[in-house]
């Protein structure tokens, strides 16, 4: 009888959309209108997380899964894919915690540099300054575009413009 092997990356981001599903139902509408709210986009992307959630595991689940070489190269892999999430994990509570205190930017720029590092594989000097100069660009567009175009109130935290 074959062995089902399910990966505990999966589960855990599915726990984690639902989890995140939840709190977005204390996020307060403030207008009384059919607008789709402050709570919409929060639920769109807990769903979406968790339906990849589920086609990770049914990929698994019927994947006929070799030991050669190649399988063992894989589950090595996915044994940095897992390292690489709960980097990615931490930084994003962490990030979550320092955004009051510390600011939008600053927590901004730290959050996307890290992620872009963790999502590639080849890492030198020179990538490392494109990546931090995109992540300081991408970052202050954001700010820019909430902040004076949606007029919305973002934690300035230390930098106060």
């Amino acid at each position: 009888m074959k062995k089902i092997k399910i990966p505990a990356s999966s589960i855990a981001v599915a726990l984690l959309a639902i989890a995140f599903f939840t709190q977005t139902f204390s996020i307060v509408k403030v207008s009384k209108g059919l607008s789709v709210g402050p709570a919409g986009f929060p639920r769109t992307a807990c769903i979406a997380l968790f339906i990849l959630a589920l086609l990770d595991v049914v990929k698994e689940t019927h994947k006929s899964a070799e030991e050669t070489e190649v399988g063992n190269l894989l589950g090595k892999l996915k044994e940095r894919g897992i390292i690489k999430l709960m980097i990615s994990v931490l930084v994003f509570f962490l990030m979550a915690q320092l955004m009051k205190p510390v600011g939008f930017i600053p927590c901004g720029i730290i959050f996307l540099f890290v992620q872009i590092c963790l999502c590639t594989e080849k890492l030198d000097k020179p990538i490392l300054i494109r990546y931090f100069v995109i992540s300081i660009v991408l970052t202050v567009a954001s700010f820019v575009i909430f902040n004076y175009g949606f007029d919305l109130r973002i934690p300035q935290g230390i930098l106060n413009f």
